[in-house]
């Protein structure tokens, strides 16, 4: 099972973004590279910086994290920001993610949860993320090679 230790923080700063509410590096990036009205899959979304940015550069977002607290402050990102996400409350291969996985995706992104996924288990989830992607997209993801610890000290 898949644990965020960054939902406790989320809940405790429900007025703030920890990660700010820029887009990252790698969004920016990867935005360049894709076709107008792209279809992306943000995984590991957090307080939803990203999947924002992807929505208001015309693409259509979904947006999954398994931290109720952090897709709250993306819903309100994105509404003060004018956009529409698809938000969806669930592990990384979770079946609720799963679900959602209706057609082919442009990009399948994820900056810095990915690694949160078990060793064991990344083969399938990669296997499984290129099948519903475009046959010419992209998949993107910045991983840390140790898991950071969450404020407090939690891994």
């Amino acid at each position: 099972m898949i644990r965020s230790p960054w939902a406790r923080e989320y809940a405790r700063t429900p007025n703030a973004y920890i990660w700010g509410t820029e887009a990252s590096s790698l969004a920016r990036q990867v935005s360049a590279r894709l076709p107008a009205g792209a279809r992306v899959l943000d995984l590991g979304c957090g307080e939803g910086r990203d999947s924002v940015f992807f929505a208001e550069c015309g693409f259509d977002v979904t947006g999954v994290d398994i931290a109720r607290a952090g897709l709250s402050k993306a819903e309100r990102l994105a509404s003060g920001r004018g956009v529409r996400v698809h938000w969806v409350c669930g592990t990384i291969d979770s079946l609720e993610a799963r679900r959602l996985m209706v057609g082919l995706f442009d990009l399948i992104y994820s900056c810095g949860a990915i690694h949160y996924v078990a060793r064991a288990r990344r083969a399938r989830l990669f296997a499984q993320l290129r099948a519903h992607t475009q046959e010419d997209g992209r998949a993107a993801h910045r991983a840390v090679p140790h898991q950071p610890a969450a404020p407090g000290g939690q891994a």
